[in-house]
């Protein structure tokens, strides 16, 4: 991680051990405690990725330079690739450099209306030209 990540997972380590010395002394946790628990947990795990996922108007971090990777996958004939993740910003990302390298793409996520997600699958089956399948849990169902 860079030192922006680093800085990040521990702003939210130290509210997880705030949260958890609360836990330990009182043996319970408001509602409110337990959604910032787990906001926290949540952030940890993005500033992982990218500092992006947390921050947004920075973009530190090696997950998305791992495009490079499809590039070179993508450079094999009638290659394609369907990527995952949990967040729709990381995804961000990718896309960008997928439109920077003129990869044909499509973007699955939970926000696609019901109408438009058999259209995109259709793209990517079919379309030689779309090479990458982008899809969140969303891409999972149905």
């Amino acid at each position: 991680m860079t030192e922006y990540q680093r800085q990040l997972h521990t702003e939210n380590q130290e509210i997880v051990a705030r949260i958890v010395a609360k836990w330990r002394r009182y043996r319970f946790l408001s509602e409110a405690d337990k959604l910032r628990l787990m906001a926290a947990l949540q952030r940890m795990r993005m500033s992982c990725d990218s500092s992006y996922l947390v921050d947004p108007k920075t973009e530190e971090g090696v997950k998305a330079g791992e495009a490079t990777l499809l590039g070179e996958l993508l450079e094999r004939p009638g290659t394609k690739a369907v990527v995952f993740s949990q967040w729709l910003r990381m995804h961000d990302l990718v896309v960008r450099e997928a439109q920077r390298q003129e990869w044909g793409h499509v973007l699955f996520h939970g926000g696609v209306a019901g109408s438009k997600r058999k259209d995109l699958i259709e793209r990517f089956r079919n379309d030689p030209d779309c090479k990458l399948f982008f899809s969140t849990d969303a891409g999972g169902s149905g």
